[in-house]
């Protein structure tokens, strides 16, 4: 890291255009060269609804309440007068027909340009963010899960550098609309195993060099996320107030199956989930037990950090070689 990447001066921010969120981070350079968050906000859209369909395209409906949402947040980024802000943009957007009409309504409707991520640089960026986790693991090697609406990201981390990357289609969006019937109703065992099914095929296929069980896995994304939060509330404690990031297995498969057995509508009462989330939460955690069985490892590390703290800390380090 370069001498002047701690300047808490600066602000930059990163618009990241998820499958079933979009999220604003303001960061600045923090102590030790990491991106320190300023200001976050999270705004449900479910822009990639669909994405599990042959000839997928993105909902006008979809597209208009997107670019409402980044034209609010690049207002908010830019009265901070954070400089530059980059939007960028993941599977909802490169896997559908109709993804440059959404880049130039973005363009049009918040004056920025929409970087559209291939499944390599998005996961290039969440390995990147979670390097400068100041929690994370004191491992030289550890595996990052991060799990969006589209697509999970797997990403083998050496020394806090990416060293192999891959972007897997088992996105909690795509596998509820491929295998859950009604999200509203609960959701039977035939149906989570099928999901664990698919889970263990792409990743028993797709080559990854899986760690060792004794090493760390990392997990990122809002799915774990909220995974923290109930498990946290579970055991009376916050995130803000410190909740431990280690997140045991067999807890990930109790809080699946309690999650399972109710409709939609008592998931959101009992344990405050907002709807866009409780329906696919279930799917999601699949998908993470499915990792953790994989590994062996018996616990999930979650961490804040993520892609959005990739982008802000690549623009903050160029910030600081331009001042040299």
């Amino acid at each position: 890291m370069s001498a002047g990447y701690s300047d808490a001066t600066r602000l930059v921010a990163c618009i990241d255009i998820g499958s079933n969120t979009i999220k604003l981070l303001i960061a600045r350079g923090g102590p030790g060269g990491s991106p320190e968050a300023v200001d976050e906000v999270t705004l449900p859209v479910r822009l990639g609804a669909g994405i599990s369909h042959e000839g997928y395209e993105l909902a006008a409906e979809g597209m208009e309440q997107a670019v409402q949402a980044v034209q609010a947040l690049a207002d908010r980024a830019r009265m901070r007068e954070a400089e530059p802000i980059i939007a960028t943009a993941t599977s909802a957007v490169r896997d559908a027909s109709n993804g440059t009409e959404f880049r130039d309504r973005i363009a049009a409707g918040a004056g920025l340009s929409v970087r559209v991520l291939d499944g390599d640089e998005e996961a290039r960026y969440i390995a990147r963010g979670v390097a400068s986790d100041p929690t994370l693991p004191a491992t030289p090697r550890c595996t990052l899960v991060d799990i969006g609406g589209g697509s999970m990201e797997l990403v083998r981390i050496v020394n806090r550098e990416p060293d192999v990357r891959i972007s897997l289609p088992l996105g909690a969006v795509r596998l509820t609309e491929r295998f859950v019937s009604d999200p509203t109703q609960p959701i039977g065992g035939s149906t989570l195993r099928a999901i664990a099914e698919e889970a263990r095929n792409v990743l028993g296929s797709c080559g990854f060099p899986w760690a060792r069980p004794a090493e760390p896995v990392v997990g990122t994304g809002g799915a774990v996320t909220w995974a923290r939060v109930l498990l946290g509330h579970d055991r009376g404690l916050t995130t803000a107030g410190g909740a431990n990031p280690r997140l045991p297995a067999d807890e990930l498969r109790d809080l699946l199956n309690t999650l399972a057995a109710l409709p939609q509508h008592e998931r959101e009462a009992r344990f405050s989930l907002p709807p866009q989330r409780a329906d696919i939460l279930p799917a999601a955690l699949v998908v993470l037990t499915a990792c953790l069985e994989h590994t062996g490892a018996p616990a999930l590390h979650h961490s804040f950090y993520n892609l959005r703290f990739g982008v802000c800390a690549e623009l903050l380090e160029h910030a600081a070689e331009i001042r040299r």
